[in-house]
């Protein structure tokens, strides 16, 4: 009887929660600037030769978009990744039905679909979301063991979307050694997947060299072992994106701490129990490798403790969750606070200007003063996406109206241009200034320092 109340209990929820989800990720996806690293994804998945030359994910999320963006506009591409995003998620929660209860996939489900960084990500033109996704659904397949062609398929998908994406691959191999104290030829199939991603990796340090990974990375070095402090900030800043901009309740940031680290003390307690052969073991397994690969890379490479190359680890703690809490009476309360946590810290919006405002800006200065300059600050591909002009270059514009006095709109989409505006030993008289993050737009002239003022 209560069973059955429970799982009414479980569809209404999943009415209230799978539309928001869905909301949340496709809600007016042209209503921010594309960022950096999403020009980044058009400008390779439009000219995908340049992947291997300068980019330092691997190449599938970026063929994957290839068809789309030939057909669609930029803005219409984080609709194409929220879709491929809900895909994923559907596919995850129909397969986590054989391990979990009705309880747990609805815990599960919640987690998912109302999960911050996930919403935060799949509103992108980047591969996070779907790495998170990928990871949830490859431990599903690894617990149920079937169909194993599919287990093997996303294991590629997972090695071919993100640099990191072996390590769930590499976690398996070793939680299968461990249980089975011999190599199987699961573990070996496994391994032959990522073959493809190895060679394009070894071709890349071969013709490429080094520079093409790692040239915007901070350099190795002893201060980047990981401590309490590095751990925290990588995962909990990307938990919660945006935490600087936004006030988020501490009800909820204390709430959803204490979830996870419940739940990773729990599952520790269910493996010192078990022992190797529960799957709970695996999760560990994955956190281990995960955190021993970053804090050797970081000392010895270059330093990678950044919040979204550890996304994929939630999944692992979501699913861990779900079938923790799943068979416990109280789950409905757990769930109902979940629930509510989530809706209260999601905040898809980055507050930054559009660039169709500051285009505009530009365009209707520019037919009130017709001799007005356009300075352009930005990087590699914000030149091509923005100006359709990769040979510009901020200092020399700027050096140009500097010399010549005249009038000039400055767009500085890096924070490098209104720092440049200093250096010049003529005073900047501003018409118009305003300033949101790393978005700036100047509008004025320069004076010598003893012209008065108009």
């Amino acid at each position: 009887d209560s069973a059955e109340r429970w799982s009414l209990a479980s569809i209404c929820i999943l009415i209230c929660v799978i539309p928001i989800g869905i909301l949340a990720r496709l809600y007016e996806p042209s209503l921010v600037s594309l960022t950096s690293d999403e020009i980044a994804s058009v400008y390779f998945s439009l000219n995908p030769a340049q992947i291997f030359l300068t980019e330092t994910h691997p190449p599938l999320f970026y063929l994957l978009l290839a068809p789309f963006s030939h057909l669609f506009d930029p803005y219409a591409l984080r609709t194409i990744v929220a879709l491929m995003s809900l895909g994923l998620i559907g596919y995850g929660l129909f397969l986590s039905r054989e391990i979990l209860s009705k309880n747990g996939t609805t815990i599960l489900a919640v987690l998912l679909l109302l999960s911050p960084p996930d919403i935060f990500h799949a509103r992108t033109i980047r591969q996070y979301s779907l790495f998170i996704e990928l990871t949830l659904i490859y431990l599903i397949l690894i617990q149920t063991m079937r169909p194993r062609w599919m287990r093997l398929l996303v294991g590629f998908c997972l090695s071919g979307l993100h640099p990191l994406g072996w390590i769930p691959i590499f976690s398996f191999s070793l939680w299968t050694v461990i249980r089975e104290k011999k190599l199987t030829r699961i573990m070996i199939a496994d391994f032959l997947i990522m073959i493809p991603v190895i060679t394009w990796y070894g071709a890349k340090l071969i013709f490429v060299g080094k520079e093409a990974f790692f040239s915007h990375y901070h350099p190795a070095g002893f201060k980047y072992a990981p401590v309490y402090v590095d751990i925290m900030n990588a995962f909990a800043g990307e938990h919660f994106p945006r935490i600087n901009h936004y006030p988020i309740p501490q009800f909820s940031f204390y709430l959803t701490a204490l979830f996870f680290v419940a739940v990773l003390i729990w599952g520790m307690i269910k493996v010192v129990k078990k022992g190797s052969s529960g799957s709970f073991s695996l999760v560990f397994s994955l956190i281990g490798v995960t955190l021993i690969f970053a804090a050797l890379f970081s000392m010895s490479v270059v330093d990678i403790w950044n919040g979204r190359f550890f996304l994929f680890l939630i999944a692992a703690i979501y699913l861990m969750g779900a079938q923790l809490i799943g068979h416990l009476k109280w789950a409905p309360i757990v769930i109902a606070l979940i629930f509510l946590s989530n809706l209260i810290i999601i905040q898809p919006f980055r507050p930054y200007l559009s660039d169709r405002e500051l285009f505009n800006y530009y365009e209707s200065v520019k037919k009130m003063s017709p001799n007005i300059e356009l300075v352009f600050c930005g990087n590699f591909f914000q030149k091509w996406y923005y100006v359709k002009d990769k040979s510009r270059d901020c200092h020399s514009d700027l050096e140009l109206v500097h010399n010549s006095g005249k009038e000039f709109v400055l767009i500085d989409l890096n924070g490098q241009g209104v720092k440049e505006l200093n250096t010049f030993t003529k005073k900047l008289k501003n018409s118009d200034y305003f300033r949101i993050n790393y978005t700036a737009v100047v509008r004025g002239k320069f004076i010598n320092p003893q012209t008065k003022s108009e």
